[in-house]
């Protein structure tokens, strides 16, 4: 049956209140659409996160991501109390990378320059850890593109490299402990074999905890490769 506000005969107090009731109803539909445009928006998400890690783990499981994939491996920091896990695999597997990727480059100091001390300053191992991550994601990661490959060799290698030698160009082992101080560049990954005392230290929480004071045996291999370095350079 019609609505006789709307009939020929209806007042137009009728037709107004008649149009006022359909503007609220039309306004009460759009909100309940909103939300539930709203809802549906955000159960896409949801599935678009299942979607996500439902394919990491497919790729993990026939072999596809390695340990290093940023969408496999939350992103830690070294300097954060609790932030990383594992300080000795993660030394290990830097240390690794450092002798086959990064000491082939050009730096201030020369080809193959890290001070032998770095490994004592937590964030020149912050640095060069993220750099080994962006280097992995560049070229392997689920995201690798030659832009990315372009940006670490133009941009992020030459910054850490330039970082490391400004404020670590001075400083060699034999300064983390009183006495005589002496400067010479080293030429390959130095100080390996201190890795377990770092690792340790990591451990503790560092940079809050005291470092482990160099040992003979490590304060005479610094010795002996930034010598080799300062003849390699003169």
């Amino acid at each position: 049956m019609a609505d006789r506000r709307f009939l020929p005969g209806a007042s137009p107090d009728e037709r107004l209140a008649a149009l006022g009731a359909d503007a609220e109803r039309t306004t009460r539909r759009l909100r309940d659409l909103d939300a539930t445009l709203t809802d549906l928006a955000v159960e896409v998400a949801d599935v678009k996160t299942m979607l996500r890690d439902l394919a990491v783990d497919v790729a993990r499981l026939s072999g596809g991501l390695d340990a290093h994939d940023a969408a496999a491996e939350p992103v830690r920091s070294w300097l954060a109390p609790g932030g990383h896990v594992g300080p000795q695999a993660a030394l290990t597997d830097l240390i690794d990378w450092l002798g086959r990727v990064y000491l082939h480059y050009p730096g201030p100091h020369g080809t193959g320059w890290l001070p032998t001390c770095w490994l004592w300053h937590p964030w020149a191992v912050e640095e060069l850890l993220w750099l080994r991550h962006a280097h992995h994601a560049a070229y392997d990661g689920p995201r690798a593109s030659w832009a990315r490959v372009a940006d670490w060799h133009d941009r992020q290698r030459p910054a850490v490299a330039a970082r490391l030698a400004a404020a670590l160009g001075g400083c060699e082992l034999a300064l983390h402990r009183p006495g005589p101080q002496q400067h010479r560049p080293a030429g390959t990954v130095p100080l390996a074999s201190a890795a377990s005392a770092i690792a340790r230290w990591a451990e503790r929480g560092l940079p809050a905890t005291k470092p482990p004071e160099p040992t003979p045996d490590q304060l005479t291999e610094a010795d002996t490769r930034t010598r080799a370095q300062h003849r390699r350079n003169h």
